[in-house]
């Protein structure tokens, strides 16, 4: 991506080494050692052509809208909603089941997360939860933004919420209507938001930042990759420059003249 403001520094996220079985090696490098200069007006102004392309994409937001939304979002419950499934890409109803509990914050050591307890019914054909298993499963999704983690312990104090008291005390669709209404200020927007429109723009958002798409598979509760591949297919007008490293003619005569010592190779 072209080099432009804002520009975005992120830390070096450490991954365990276990991971290297699900990724490439030199993809886990890469991330690691990652510094993202995004220019997040180029990418605002290619989105129509992508969604048009990329049928199966669904509309997601990026940084610069998001900023905007929250910026409007003036009560607090509103904010941490838009701020969690941005952090976090929570389905709507495991973001509704999200309780100080779920939350391990440990800034420190660099060691916090959310677990989400995957709510989504599965499939016919999947196999059932284990009997083992005391309700649904659960996955963890790392957090290392220090001022959201903030945000979120400052909400929780402010309302004295109870350790296993839901923190969202409100429907789907409560949910989604408070979204409207922020989004009713922003004639400009060109979708309109919701909590799922939400987890789209977080997986959009690692997508374009880089994360290793078994990563991402594991952060959004995929049971299959193929639905976490589709996020990959806005990447679809970033890949010209790999075609700047490929050789289709020679370099010394401009692909005009064929040498004698290369005949033979097409005889």
């Amino acid at each position: 991506m072209s080099q432009s403001e804002p520009t975005l520094t992120n830390q070096s996220l450490q991954l365990p080494a276990a991971l290297s079985n699900l990724i490439e090696p030199a993809a886990v490098s890469m991330y690691l050692n990652r510094e993202w200069q995004i220019d997040w007006g180029a990418v605002l102004a290619r989105r129509p052509r992508i969604l048009e392309h990329e049928q199966a994409l669904p509309p997601y937001f990026v940084l610069p809208e998001i900023l905007t939304l929250l910026e409007k979002a003036l009560h607090s419950v509103d904010h941490l909603m838009i701020d969690t499934v941005w952090h976090t890409g929570a389905r709507v109803s495991e973001l509704l089941a999200l309780t100080p509990s779920s939350f391990h914050i440990d800034i420190e050591n660099n060691d916090s997360f959310v677990s989400l307890q995957t709510l989504k019914k599965p499939r016919r054909g999947h196999p059932a939860i284990s009997k083992r298993q005391a309700g649904p499963p659960k996955r963890m999704v790392p957090l290392r933004n220090g001022a959201y983690l903030d945000r979120v312990q400052r909400h929780l104090e402010t309302f004295k919420t109870k350790p296993n008291e839901r923190i969202f005390s409100f429907t789907r669709q409560t949910a989604n209507n408070r979204l409207k209404r922020i989004a009713a200020q922003l004639p400009n927007l060109p979708f309109e938001p919701s909590v799922h429109t939400l987890r789209h723009s977080f997986a959009i958002n690692c997508v374009i930042h880089g994360a290793p798409i078994r990563i991402l598979q594991m952060w959004m509760g995929h049971s299959n990759i193929a639905s976490t591949e589709i996020y990959t297919r806005v990447l679809g007008t970033e890949t010209a420059h790999f075609m700047d490293a490929i050789q289709f003619q020679s370099k010394q005569t401009n692909g005009v003249l064929i040498s004698d010592a290369n005949k033979s190779l097409l005889e």
